[in-house]
């Protein structure tokens, strides 16, 4: 059966078929272990064996070749020369005892832009700022590495509420600075900000992020207050 003459062979159903001169197929079960079919002759059907598990091993090797060449070609966000995009410039503001200070803040909203952060810049404007989103309140820590300027960290509750500060930290420092209790977003500002405007714990952080932008937004002097003060001066 089959002993001599093998035309072709085909894949069936993730079964090899060797199609003879008689048309009679033999089913080739044994391709992994390399064993021949029962009653099959000779060089032919075991150079097929041997055929099809190497071109399909050398086809995974390529596949795993392009895969490992994707992975080395995935830009490192902290890397000197990296292109690291980031969201806004937001309009925010903190609210303290002494009255409200309004800053523009890009937002780290990616993996990428939380792991950059303010790396390699080597100056900040003073009502500027980087507002970092960590889409659900978590327990947040920031360090220093590659960072050349000193800054002040705001840790954020989910309401808007100003947590824990770190004034002036230090530039290049290792040393990791924990929100201690869960936090939805770090506001990064210019070293000594917060010491400059009075902004303390508990103060409160205005931004769409907190749900809490529209409250700002729709506060204006009440009206009658307008009125005394236009009846009152004297020009």
């Amino acid at each position: 059966m089959c002993a001599r003459i093998l035309r072709r062979y085909v894949f069936r159903r993730r079964k090899l078929f060797v199609r003879c001169n008689n048309n009679e197929k033999i089913k080739l079960h044994f391709i992994a272990s390399g064993q021949l079919p029962p009653n099959a002759d000779g060089g032919n059907v075991y150079a097929m064996l041997i055929q099809v598990p190497i071109i399909a091993l050398a086809a995974a090797i390529v596949g795993l070749g392009f895969t490992g060449l994707t992975h080395a070609q995935a830009p490192d966000p902290i890397a000197p020369d990296a292109v690291v995009a980031y969201g806004g410039p937001d309009p925010l503001i903190i609210e303290t005892e002494e009255g409200a200070h309004s800053f523009t803040v890009e937002l780290a909203n990616t993996p990428e832009a939380r792991e950059r952060g303010m790396m390699f810049r080597e100056s900040m404007d003073p009502d500027t700022g980087m507002l970092f989103d960590y889409e659900q309140p978590q327990l947040a820590s920031i360090w220093m590495r590659n960072t050349l300027i000193p800054l002040d960290i705001v840790f954020i509750r989910d309401s808007g509420a100003i947590a824990k500060i770190v004034t002036n930290a230090r530039p290049l420092s290792l040393r990791s600075m924990g929100s201690d209790v869960p936090v939805l977003a770090v506001l990064e500002l210019a070293g000594g900000r917060t010491l400059e405007l009075g902004i303390d714990p508990g103060d409160i952080v205005r931004h769409p992020l907190f749900g809490n932008w529209k409250a700002v937004e729709a506060v204006t002097p009440p009206q009658e207050d307008m009125q005394d003060s236009d009846a009152s001066d004297p020009g």
